[in-house]
């Protein structure tokens, strides 16, 4: 089994769009269930969800395949709301691989997270 230390890594090779054209990261207001969504048109919203969690969507990951991380990597929660642009693909396949490579990107942007194999 390979654990990541704080996961994030950039796509080597894409060939599509890899970053959200709008995107809203809020602190959470309210508890609850943590929710990830897609939404029609390539839109994510997520709410009251970790970035642990968010780490976890993005990379396909299991919670043993991630070791690290600040202390709020797993207690603070976020909102966000992400709206790709035109241009970001019309298979649902493919779509779902791109919303999460795009979700990579903007957690690697707006975190500044670094990763390493170990």
């Amino acid at each position: 089994m390979r654990l990541w230390s704080l996961i994030l890594l950039l796509p080597l090779f894409l060939t599509s769009q890899t970053v959200f054209e709008e995107a809203s990261i809020k602190p959470a207001t309210s508890d609850g269930q943590s929710v990830i969504s897609r939404l029609p048109g390539g839109r994510l919203q997520t709410e009251k969800t970790t970035l642990k969690a968010l780490v976890q969507w993005a990379y396909e990951l299991t919670n043993d395949q991630i070791d690290g991380g600040p202390g709020w990597f797993d207690s603070e929660r976020f909102d966000i709301v992400a709206i790709p642009g035109k241009d970001s693909g019309n298979e649902q396949v493919s779509r779902d691989r791109q919303i999460r490579l795009m979700l990579q990107t903007l957690l690697t942007e707006r975190f500044k997270l670094k990763s390493h194999n170990i």
